[in-house]
């Protein structure tokens, strides 16, 4: 962090100061929130971020709770650790897109439809990752939703997603993709990772995927209008029927 003036330094840290009467974690915030500035440029690729005692110091949170947070942003791929140099921004490619359509929406417009063969919904305590992806409070409920969509009898594309039970009506059985498509409809901001994954014995065999095939995942939050993250889910395909195009329009 050499060259930084202290008010620039200051104003960097502040950004990250957790919420103390927030039910959530405080691990958990910190963590988003730093990942939030990284996203916002407050740091950049390859750029030293405070050490965990610094942390610990200006921000008034334990060890274990700055250590915590530098762990999920590890295996998030966000950071990473230099042993006896310190923790630093990992590079990103990032793409800026105008809109966000759905994966249905997508293949609807190319006349290629794909509807849900089979779907499967359970509310449950949020773990981990669903509290960290959409900013839950420890002992908070979401739904699980499942679907696997096939395109006319062909699997295409298999996805779980995660939404608080608070913003889904719990009264809604048989309608849950439903439910999910109309909160859908107020995403303006999507953060997508796609990387390659191994197929569970159970999706290997409905995709009829053959021995040592990876599926490509797209695990992604998606944001309303006001900030808040309403779906964290995960897609997943296989590679070779997922293509990212761009128009470049001038």
């Amino acid at each position: 962090m050499a060259g930084m003036t202290p008010a620039v330094e200051t104003e960097r840290l502040a950004v990250l100061r957790p919420d103390f009467d927030s039910p959530v974690p405080l691990y958990l915030q910190l963590s988003e929130r730093l990942a939030a500035a990284i996203h916002a440029g407050f740091w950049r690729a390859d750029e030293a971020l405070p050490s965990e005692r610094a942390l610990t110091e200006l921000l008034d949170v334990s060890r274990v709770t700055a250590r915590k947070a530098l762990d999920l942003l590890c295996e998030r791929g966000l950071i990473s650790r230099r042993h006896g140099s310190g923790t630093y921004v990992a590079p990103q490619l990032e793409s800026f897109l105008s809109r966000y359509r759905t994966v249905e929406q997508m293949l609807a417009t190319r006349g290629f439809p794909v509807q849900p063969e089979k779907l499967e919904c359970l509310a449950d305590l949020a773990d981990q990752d669903e509290m960290l992806a959409l900013g839950l409070a420890a002992n908070a409920r979401v739904w699980r939703i499942k679907r696997w969509f096939v395109a006319g009898d062909v699997p295409f594309f298999f996805e779980r997603a995660s939404l608080p039970v608070s913003i889904l009506d719990e009264e809604c059985p048989g309608r849950e993709g439903e439910c999910l498509d109309r909160y859908r409809a107020s995403v303006v901001r999507v953060i997508q990772k796609i990387t390659a994954v191994p197929a569970s014995p159970a999706l290997a065999a409905w995709f009829g995927l053959g021995a040592c095939e990876p599926l490509l995942s797209l695990v992604q939050q998606e944001f309303s209008s006001s900030g808040q993250v309403v779906v964290f889910a995960e897609q997943l395909f296989r590679g070779r029927d997922y293509s990212v195009l761009a128009d470049l329009r001038k």
